[in-house]
């Protein structure tokens, strides 16, 4: 197995140490899985969509100075966009009528 030093803070090697000694392995076997843990996450294929949401959160402007009252309105909102841009509402609204059921 290749050998790599690192240089850790007195705080994250005392994490570690806590961390190894809470799942009973050794410091060595713990950063090698917080190691493949991290890279798995931050992996773009697979990061869950919310994470990659929460990634766009802030990194558009408004043109208008953005919705102070988001989180109390964002139903309003959505409905204004939805409205704008023609768009489905649900998904279920993308799947073509069914022939065989009266008014879809």
């Amino acid at each position: 197995m290749p050998g790599t030093q690192i240089q850790l803070t007195e705080e994250q090697h005392r994490l570690l140490r806590v961390a190894a000694q809470r799942m009973g392995v050794s410091i060595e076997e713990m950063a090698r899985r917080c190691v493949v843990r991290v890279i798995r996450e931050e992996s773009p294929q697979q990061r869950g969509p919310y994470a990659r949401a929460a990634d766009l959160v802030g990194t558009f402007e408004d043109p208008d100075g953005g919705a102070a009252d988001l989180s109390e309105r964002h139903d309003e909102y959505l409905d204004e966009a939805f409205r704008e841009s023609r768009l489905p509402r649900h998904p279920r609204d993308l799947r073509p009528p069914d022939p065989h059921r009266p008014g879809s």
